[in-house]
């Protein structure tokens, strides 16, 4: 179960993830990373947009963290 607080935060993270900032959005997977450990299913909402971040992002971490957060999705086959 998600702490309630998380859901505050979840909008601003949604916004960041749009950013062109490679710094912002790079930080901002890798909160995503450990909090879709918890409960991936709400965050199944950012997919397309991790999605496009895997195929044109050359930030090798960030790639990392993005392949990490969709195995866990998967894990929980929550992930077609």
């Amino acid at each position: 179960m998600i702490p309630i607080q998380v859901f505050s935060f979840l909008p601003p993270f949604c916004v960041m993830a749009y950013l062109r900032t490679l710094g912002v959005v790079a930080a901002t997977v890798n909160v995503l990373c450990e909090l879709v450990r918890r409960d991936p299913k709400d965050y199944l909402t950012l997919a397309p947009r991790l999605f496009h971040l895997l195929t044109t992002s050359s930030n090798n971490w960030m790639l990392i963290k993005i392949v990490k957060i969709v195995r866990h999705i998967q894990q929980k086959n929550l992930l077609l």
